[in-house]
C-alpha cells in the first residue's frame, strides 16, 4: 500500500497563503483524516502515515492539511507495488 510521511515545516520563504482552489470538497475518510494529520502536526508529531489506495485522494488529503496549517510538508512516497494478476505465471 502507498504510505506518504509527513515532517511539516514553515512556509517562511513564501509570501502568499497557501488556498487551495476545488470543486470537491473532501468526502468519506478524508474529513477525519485532515483532521488527525493537523492534530498530529500541531502536537509535534514528527512521523506520520497516510495510507490508501491509488485515487483514493490522499494528495487532496495532504493540500486540505497544508491548507489548514499554512505549512509545508516534506514528503516522502513510499509505494508497494505488485505486478497485476494477468502478468503472474
Amino acid at each position: 500500500m502507498p504510505a506518504v510521511e509527513t515532517i511539516a515545516k514553515p512556509l517562511a520563504d513564501v509570501a502568499a497563503e497557501f488556498r487551495l482552489q476545488s470543486e470537491f470538497l473532501p468526502a468519506g475518510d478524508q474529513p477525519q483524516a485532515i483532521v488527525e494529520l493537523v492534530q498530529g502536526l500541531r502536537e509535534g508529531e514528527r512521523d506520520q502515515v497516510l495510507l490508501g489506495v491509488t485515487g483514493s485522494g490522499k494528495t487532496f488529503t495532504i493540500a486540505h492539511t497544508i491548507a489548514k496549517l499554512q505549512r509545508r510538508p516534506s514528503c516522502w512516497r513510499r509505494t508497494r507495488r505488485s505486478p497485476p494478476s494477468s502478468m503472474a505465471r
